[in-house]
């Protein structure tokens, strides 16, 4: 019960992420939520998905602080090493591409794009943690992808122009 309760921790805070509109609003909670599913992962044995956000944290932190584009490349291939050093079977390439495509999305710094791109990792996301056995990342990725929606409703859509 502990395990799946720090993954709902985590799945709070990724809620709020999508929430917000400004990048490194989106990245602090997702940081945040990331260290608590490294933590849920790792008690889970679910060692890719562990480092995979062991690695995104940094990803987030360097992000918020760092524009330059090599980081970009260094954490792609953080994340190719990392799925190949805790291979699981094929059921690791899943978070391995979902975090690629994440650290793409997060690299980029208009919201809009940020919240489209994040749709892409969640059937990935989505398939692994039901291999893993986590109740809290499936359902994370329920709510994530209804935040997105949310988000994208919010703060994406043209807003039709008036005319008198």
């Amino acid at each position: 019960m502990l395990i799946q309760l720090i993954g709902f921790i985590a799945l709070l805070f990724v809620i709020l992420s999508f929430q917000k509109n400004k990048r490194n609003e989106i990245l602090f909670f997702i940081v945040i939520a990331q260290v608590l599913f490294a933590i849920h992962f790792g008690l889970l044995g679910a060692y890719t998905a562990m480092s995979a956000n062991i690695i995104a944290v940094f990803r987030g932190i360097v992000y918020i602080k760092r524009k330059e584009r090599i980081f970009l490349y260094i954490f792609i291939l953080l994340f190719l090493i990392s799925g190949y050093v805790t291979w699981e079977g094929y059921r690791s390439i899943l978070p391995v591409v979902a975090m690629v495509v994440e650290t793409i999305g997060f690299w980029l710094h208009n919201t809009k794009y940020i919240r489209i791109i994040n749709l892409i990792p969640r059937p990935m996301w989505l398939s692994y943690n039901i291999m893993a056995g986590s109740i809290a990342g499936i359902v994370c990725e329920f709510f994530v992808l209804g935040s997105l929606i949310v988000g994208m409703m919010r703060f994406d859509r043209k807003t039709p122009s008036h005319s008198p």
